[in-house]
């Protein structure tokens, strides 16, 4: 029996190939010729490592192409966050996180709902930070009209 087997060990990769097999139960295996074999050019290692070289660029470029924007984005919300409305400062200049009014009002469940209104809901709540009793109003949509009947009553309420 004749086996003819190569096998290849690299940086990266290893390849292995049976390049022929020749195989009798009674007698002699037949004669292999190896000058009919396929020759095999082996792989450049230096093309080899360029192109693991560029995955890993390409790969650490884009992770931090996605750290920068996701940064940008938090940075952005951050600031509009912060951004109080003049109007806030002309009636009342009081921002809570809604999170917070969300802790508040349990969710703004159907047990807290004090009413509705055509654009609106008002709910109870307790804060959580100082355990004040408060109403949350809530817009439902938010339309030009909605918005200045909202402003107009947040006004009103600051007033009093």
């Amino acid at each position: 029996m004749y086996v003819g087997f190569s096998a290849a060990t690299g940086v990266i990769f290893e390849e292995n190939y049976i390049l022929c097999w020749s195989f009798n139960t009674n007698g002699t295996a037949a004669f292999l010729n190896t000058s009919d074999f396929p020759s095999f050019i082996p792989r450049d290692i230096k093309n080899s490592n360029a192109r693991l070289t560029a995955g890993i660029m390409t790969t650490c470029v884009v992770l931090l192409l996605v750290v920068v924007v996701a940064s940008l984005v938090r940075l952005k919300r951050k600031q509009y966050r912060n951004l109080i409305e003049e109007w806030e400062m002309e009636h009342w200049p009081h921002r809570f996180q809604y999170k917070d009014l969300h802790i508040a009002t349990k969710g703004f469940g159907e047990k807290q709902l004090l009413g509705c209104g055509g654009f609106s809901q008002g709910y109870k709540g307790v804060l959580p930070t100082n355990g004040l009793q408060v109403a949350v109003k809530r817009i439902l949509r938010e339309t030009d009209d909605g918005v200045k009947d909202f402003i107009a009553e947040i006004s009103s309420l600051g007033r009093l």
